[in-house]
């Protein structure tokens, strides 16, 4: 239990609605500051997209398959 409240510290919460540019960015800045271990995203259809999707579906995979390629970098 003190591991998490130590963690707790470090812990950064976006809670504005946000681009998934904007995601990754902020992502790479932490990342870069040693202050980025694990990336939690809740309402994934809240964040924006700068694309025109057929439904909803396929809105979802694009940010999924988006977040995935900047995670296996």
């Amino acid at each position: 239990m003190n591991i998490i409240y130590s963690k707790r510290d470090n812990m950064h919460i976006f809670d504005k609605s946000k681009s998934l540019n904007n995601i990754i960015s902020d992502c790479k800045r932490l990342k870069m500051q040693n202050k980025l271990d694990l990336i939690m995203i809740d309402y994934l259809q809240l964040i924006m997209v700068n694309k025109k999707f057929n439904s909803l579906n396929e809105e979802k995979g694009y940010i999924s398959n988006r977040l995935k390629a900047y995670l296996k970098n």
